[in-house]
Parts: C-alpha cells; sequence; structure tokens
C-alpha cells in the first residue's frame, strides 16, 4: 500500500488529467458549432448535473441553456433519471433540448 502522502499525490494527479480530458472533449464536442456572433460560455464543473446546471443558470445570468438528451422512456427513464428533465422542470429560463443519436 502507498503511504498516505503518496495515495493523495496519485489521487490528485488523476483528477487533474481527468479534468483535462474533459474540457479536450468538451472543446471539441462544441467546435465549430456555436457561431461567433452569439455570446455563451463552456462550462465544466463536478457535482449532480442537474443541480449544477440549474446553479449556474443564477451564477452567470444565463438567457438560454442548450441540454442534450437521450430520449430515455419507460424503465430506463425511471432507473436512471433525467438530468433534461429536471433542468426544464425546475429552469427559471427557456431549456433547448437536443436529442443525441443513438449509439448502437
Amino acid at each position: 500500500m502507498p503511504s498516505d502522502a503518496q495515495y493523495t499525490n496519485d489521487v490528485a494527479e488523476l483528477a487533474s488529467k481527468l479534468r483535462a480530458d474533459a474540457e479536450a472533449k468538451l472543446h471539441e464536442s462544441l467546435e465549430g458549432r456555436i457561431p461567433g456572433e452569439l455570446k455563451s460560455r463552456r462550462l465544466l464543473v463536478q457535482g449532480r448535473a442537474a443541480d449544477r446546471i440549474l446553479r449556474a443558470i443564477e451564477e452567470y445570468q444565463a438567457d438560454l441553456v442548450v441540454i442534450s438528451t437521450h430520449g430515455l422512456t419507460g424503465w430506463r427513464h425511471m432507473l436512471l433519471g433525467s438530468v433534461a428533465e429536471k433542468v426544464v422542470r425546475m429552469s427559471p429560463i427557456p431549456v433547448l433540448t437536443i436529442r443525441t443519436k443513438a449509439v448502437s
């Protein structure tokens, strides 16, 4: 077993790498999709997704939220819930949902 200090350093390093990877994927996925004349903000945060999105609406005084949805129904929706659904229901501003392509 590594010492506590080593373990803490390893966890911090892994967290840093994961965040860098997530930032790169976020940048890649949105590259060229947002017209330059639109004022937008890309945020990468940790926590419960719907709660963090709703908090960001207030913090950044957003006018619109754009969120993707998998379009789950039935038991999958009941089991997994829906971030998009919670944001749509609780958001004080308009929410544009975009259904993602089905993955085979």
